[in-house]
């Protein structure tokens, strides 16, 4: 199997007592074989979220990433964004464990 890393964004948080702990996301969009694994990752803390993507442009799926990037989405809720937002002939689903479904 083929992977391409097409896209990565990451987002810093300041530690903000009583508010928030400091700590990074990233957003990665990563191409096998003609369909797109998006990942997002919080650090510390190691929660994760990873989705597939087909039926779509490469632009579409980096434009997807940009908007999980741009509207902060925790990595638990980017695959039910992504649903959301995506439209026909697109097609979401749950990325396996190994992230290679």
């Amino acid at each position: 199997m083929r992977e391409n890393i097409r896209c990565v964004y990451v987002r810093e948080y300041s530690e903000l007592p009583g508010l928030q702990q400091a700590g990074t996301v990233q957003y990665e969009l990563k191409e096998y074989d003609g369909r797109y694994h998006l990942c997002t990752r919080r650090m510390p803390g190691g929660k994760a979220g990873a989705f597939c993507l087909s039926g779509v442009t490469e632009s579409t799926a980096q434009n997807l990433l940009r908007f999980l990037y741009e509207n902060s989405v925790e990595p638990e809720l980017a695959l039910a964004v992504a649903q959301d937002c995506m439209e026909e002939p697109a097609r979401v689903w749950q990325a396996a464990e190994n992230g290679n479904s």
